[in-house]
This record gives structure tokens, sequence and C-alpha cells, in this order.
């Protein structure tokens, strides 16, 4: 009859709301600290104003911090825990035992702190921290706005690295350098203009009677014009396995930009894979905390046991331990698409967006479409094309050095010529004259033997041809089985994701009704643990498997080589 007496007593009891407090961990900076706890970058400033921390902003490893609230509309009525996230499965329980006044040696809050208790730094000797420290810290953004970077979308990061990764612009290094290869296969095709000039002077000495010089000069300059005719084909074909090669080069920067896109996606979807294993263990570890509150209170009064509180406790150490984990994860896949993105592991980006979203737009065409779609557009199969009649041209070419060739030539030569004759030192006479010429005429060059040169090339190239077409067909066939096999997945992955979704519902509805129980003191703290961590492994099994389905979606557009496989076919 007390005890009846003292819980209805209980519950009228209220208490002061209060906010949650914060351990500072190696490296971490206010910019971080608010993407990970409070969701978003941007309230570091009143993580700031709230700890009376001012420029340069400097935290210390292990400072004691106060977050801002997460739920602007929390209740102040005790008792109401909220898990402060805008999770659907987020709720309130009301606990009859929160304002229990139990001795403060049995009771550790860990969790209640008020802005005084936070120890003040004073601002003299956070200055003292070195400048140079305070901006290592601060963000980089490698030359972009820092809202560019901290709102960062799924194709923002796909534009931006178009533009600033290193094998983008490898690629199009490589399409100028075949831009050459066409260029001087045209010149063939063009006249040769060659120009000569000549000066010549001859001097002849005499001393056997009477000293005398003979001196002759000679002054000449030309040009000669030669212009290809018929050559049996050598610059059509030279020119034709240009082209194709500069096709094969374009195609192969679509294959390096179709690559450079995967591996953005792949690493933007992990990043929020992480992000939402981040909000699941924050969610795991509230749950933690209140049972070991609970646990501790209803120990105090006599309703629970001690083994309640060791087993809270063991489980509250662990759910902290996760909660490190996916904070290490999260970091990690920020740095990997850091990485693809092509910068340096000093930019800082804020990717935005969720693993869960509705897929019902997402769904591919069908199978037999996207193998014949993949046939037509992949572009290492378009690559392998232009590079087979490219080697094709080139068989073409080395045998039309065999025939002869035909070219017309024309010159023009102007020259003058003088002959002088001293006779000590005085002239006796000089004499010179001018001489143009000119022709124009056609020239055949007959190869007769070359030593089978010209043989053994086209049979290496014929070789070299084969060669790729085995290759294509190889690659072809690959292309195939990797549609094929992304779609198995994929339909594995769709199957699954009603039964995880499923399973989260039914998993939250355990927890909340052993939570629900503990507190009436009809399950013990094992069964509100083993309800949190079902939960948590739901979620995460929903995580994974709605990522692994988008993941899938992105691998079968690098597979197809174009999204018309997510768009319902080509359209002509």
């Amino acid at each position: 009859m007390k005890k009846i007496i003292l819980l209805s007593f209980l519950m009228l009891v209220s208490a002061e709301a209060y906010g949650r407090q914060y351990t500072v961990h190696e490296g971490e900076t206010l910019f971080r600290i608010a993407e990970n706890e409070l969701g978003k970058s941007s309230r570091w400033k009143e993580i700031a104003d709230l700890n009376r921390i001012s420029e340069p902003y400097v935290i210390k490893t292990g400072q004691l911090l106060i977050l801002p609230d997460n739920d602007s509309k929390r209740s102040n009525v005790s008792g109401v825990v909220n898990l402060e996230t805008d999770s659907s499965y987020a709720r309130e329980i009301t606990s009859i035992y929160s304002n229990v006044n139990v001795p403060q040696d049995k009771v550790k809050t860990n969790t209640v702190a008020s802005i005084d208790s936070v120890p003040y730094v004073p601002q003299d000797e956070m200055q003292t921290t070195a400048v140079s420290i305070s901006e290592l810290l601060k963000p980089s953004y490698d030359g972009y706005a820092p809202q560019e970077l901290s709102e960062l979308n799924l194709e923002k990061a796909v534009q931006i690295a178009l533009n600033n990764a290193p094998e983008v612009r490898a690629a199009l290094a490589n399409i100028e350098s075949v831009k050459g290869y066409v260029g001087q296969a045209w010149s063939t095709a063009l006249p040769q203009i060659n120009a000569t000039a000549d000066i010549k002077r001859n001097e002849t000495y005499r001393s056997y009677s009477i000293f005398s010089t003979d001196a002759s000069t000679v002054r000449s300059a030309g040009v000669t014009v030669t212009q290809p005719i018929w050559s049996f084909g050598r610059i059509s074909h030279s020119l034709e396995a240009a082209r194709q090669e500069e096709a094969a080069a374009l195609t192969q920067l679509a294959d390096a930009k179709l690559n450079l896109r995967f591996r953005v996606e792949s690493s933007f979807l992990k990043y929020l894979l992480a992000k939402e294993k981040l909000e699941v263990a924050k969610e795991a570890y509230l749950v933690a905390e209140r049972l070991l509150k609970r646990a501790k209170v209803r120990e105090a009064v006599g309703a629970g046991t001690r083994f309640d509180v060791t087993r809270s406790e063991a489980e509250d150490a662990s759910a902290s331990a996760r909660l490190v984990a996916a904070r290490a994860e999260l970091d990690v896949s920020r740095e990997e698409l850091t990485s693809a993105m092509g910068f340096s592991s000093s930019t800082w980006i804020e990717p935005q967006g969720n693993i869960l979203i509705d897929f019902s737009n997402l769904l591919p065409v069908s199978a037999q479409s996207a193998e014949k779609i993949a046939e037509e557009e992949r572009p290492d199969l378009i690559t392998l094309r232009h590079k087979i009649k490219s080697s094709e041209e080139l068989i073409s070419y080395e045998r039309s050095k065999s025939y002869p060739s035909i070219d017309a030539i024309g010159n023009f030569n102007y020259s003058y010529s003088d002959f002088s004759f001293e006779n000590s030192g005085s002239s006796n006479f000089y004499t010179g004259h001018e001489n143009v010429t000119g022709f124009a005429g056609v020239t055949v060059s007959i190869p007769i033997f070359d030593g089978f040169r010209a043989r053994e090339t086209v049979r290496s190239r014929r070789a070299a041809t084969d060669a790729l077409k085995a290759q294509y067909d190889r690659s072809k066939l690959d292309a195939i089985k990797e549609v094929r096999r992304i779609y198995m997945a994929l339909s594995a992955a769709l199957s699954a994701i009603a039964a995880r979704k499923e399973g989260v519902r039914s998993a939250g509805e355990a927890l909340q009704m052993a939570e629900v129980s503990f507190e009436a003191g009809r399950a013990t703290s094992l069964d509100v643990i083993q309800a949190s961590l079902a939960l948590t492994d739901a979620r995460i099994s929903e995580a994974e498997v709605e990522y692994q389905f988008r993941l899938g979606l992105a691998q079968l557009v690098k597979a197809s080589g174009t999204d018309f496989v997510l768009k319902g076919g080509k359209t002509e």
C-alpha cells in the first residue's frame, strides 16, 4: 500500500529540463561537433555562444561542452524522454521513477548538467594558443565557396569531381595528343613548299708576272612545290586511321567520366550509410543511458536489483563504443569521398541526403533491354570498335605502299653570276649575267623491291586486328554477364527492402513494450537491452539493403554505359 502511494506521489513531481553534456574528443572542432551531434554544421556558433567560447574558437581535448537541444519544443515536464531524432520510430515514454529523491552516492547522473557546471576557460588562456594552430583547424574549401561544399548533393559532387579529378584531365590531354596525329595525317595531302638560296664566290690569284686577281660570284634562289596527286589510298587510309583513334580517345574520356561518376556515387552512398549508422548508434546510446538511469533509480527505491544496474552499465559502455566506431566510420567515408572528388584530405565537405529514399522512380528497364543498351553504349566497347576500324585502315595503308605514287612538281630558280679581273689593284673589266629557269612536271615513284618489308608489316597489322576483335568479343560477353549479375543483386535487394522495413517496425514496437514493461517491473534490463539491440540491427539492416539497392543502380549505369537504363530505355 505504501509503495502504491509513493508511486502515485512520484508521478506528480516535476523537475527542470536539462541540457546534454559532451566531452571533446581528440582532433574535433566546433564545426565537426555540430555536424555529428546536432546534424547541422551551421549550428557551431550556437555551441560557441552557449559555452562562452570566442575567437579563435579553439577547444581542447577533454573539455566539457553543453550542446543545445535538437528539439526547440522539448517538454519541460520531468519524466518525458525524447530520443532527439527525426526518425519515425522516435517516441516519448513517461517514467514514473524519474524524480525519486535518492542518495547521490548511489545515483550518478552523467547526462544532467547546467551551464554553471561547465569549466570556464579564461579568454587570455585561450588567446595564448598559437594562431597557426587555429588556422590549421579552420576548414579548407579548395577555392570553392563554403556553401558549395557544405550543402553537397550527389549531382553537385559529381559535377565538381568532373571539373577537378586528375583522370579527366589526363583523358583530355590524350585527346589533344591524338588530334595531333590527325593533323599529321592530313598534312600529307597538302602541297609541300621548299625554298632555297645560295651565294658562291671564287677568287684566283696570279703572281707569276703581274699581280692580278680573277673573281667570280654566283647568287641563286629558288622555290620547289610538290603536290601529291595519287597514292593508291595511302593518304586516305592514314587519315581515316587517325580519325578512328581520335574517336576512340573521345570514348575513353566518356569512360573516364563514367568510372569517376561511379566512384563518387559509391563513396557518396557509403557516406550516407555511415551517417544513418551514426544516427542509429546515437539513438541506441540514448536508450542505454536512459535504461541505466532507470535501473539505478529502481535499485535505489528497492524495485530493482544490482544485477540490472551492472548489466545496464555494460550495455551503456558498449553503446558508447559503438557510437565512437560509427563516428570513425563516418570520418573515413568522408575522406574517401573527398579523395574521389579530387580534393586533398584537408578539404571540408558536408554531403546532404538520406540513404532511405523512395525507389519508385528509379526502377530500371528489363534485363534484355539493359543488355542491348550495354552493347551499344558502353564506352569500352565503343573504344574497341574504333580501334578495330583504325587497325583495319592501317592494314590498307601498309598495302598501299607497294603501289606507285604520282606527284606533281613545280620549280622556279633565279641566279645571277658576275666575273671581274683586277691587275695591280685596278679593275680591268667586269662581266655578269642573269639566269632564270623553271619547270613543271609529274613524277612517278614505283617501288620494285623493299625486302618484303611491306608484306611483313601487313601480316603484323592483321594479327593485331584479330587480337582486338577477340578482345571485343570477350568484353561484350563480360558486359552482358555483369548486367545480369547486377540485375540478380537488384532483385534480391528489392525483395529484402519490404521485409527489412517490417522488421524495423516490429523491433520498434518490441522496444517500446519492453521499456514500458521494465518501468512497471514486469521485465528485466536484459529484455530492454535485447529489444534495443534488435532495433539497432533491424535499422542497420534496412539501411544496408537500401544502400545495396542504390549501389546496384549505380553499378547498372556503369555496366550499361548510360543512365538510359533508369529512364525507360534509349530514345531515338
